[in-house]
């Protein structure tokens, strides 16, 4: 529906208000910009809902092509992101225990190295862990897990040689 301007109002082509021009954004001037030649058919409250009923939906599709370009980024060049180890995948604990139970050097040191507590390095290393009075045992690991100590450890040992399949 084409608005008319009469004596300084026009109807907003949205809510069908008759509202003052000065409601309306200016979409184009003259060269001069003293005058403008152009208003915008939506009065201003109406635009500004459309924007923001539009833009969280934008922002998520947004937000969602960032991630995938930065995933598919990452794993063209083999690194692998901390979301995909989170809920990596998982593996079971056997290699994993038995390399702490061969290491030379206290894992408390290794707890320290990777900012968690001496107990849990030692429940995985013993493959038993306490939750609310009862025992349970450790029967798989992330891998996420694995390449944290890994990396703790210091020693140039990737998760491929403990877990050949991963």
């Amino acid at each position: 529906m084409k608005t008319v301007t009469v004596a300084g109002r026009k109807n907003c082509g949205r809510c069908g208000r008759w509202r003052s021009i000065l409601d309306f954004r200016v979409q184009r001037w003259n060269q001069g910009r003293t005058r403008p030649v152009h208003l915008n058919s939506y009065c201003i409250p109406c635009h500004n809902s459309y924007e923001r009923a539009r833009l969280p939906s934008q922002r998520e599709k947004e937000r969602h092509n960032n991630y995938t370009k930065r995933q598919w980024r990452l794993k063209h060049w083999g690194v692998e992101t901390k979301i995909e180890r989170k809920r990596g995948k998982k593996v079971p604990s056997g290699p994993l225990q038995i390399y702490l139970r061969n290491f030379p050097t206290p894992l408390s040191a290794v707890a320290r190295a990777m900012g968690v507590d001496d107990s849990y390095l030692y429940h995985l290393r013993d493959g038993r862990y306490k939750k609310n009075g009862k025992w349970y045992l450790h029967k798989s690991v992330t891998l996420g897990v694995v390449d944290d100590i890994l990396a703790a450890t210091g020693e140039r040992l990737s998760i491929h040689d403990l877990y050949p399949d991963a």
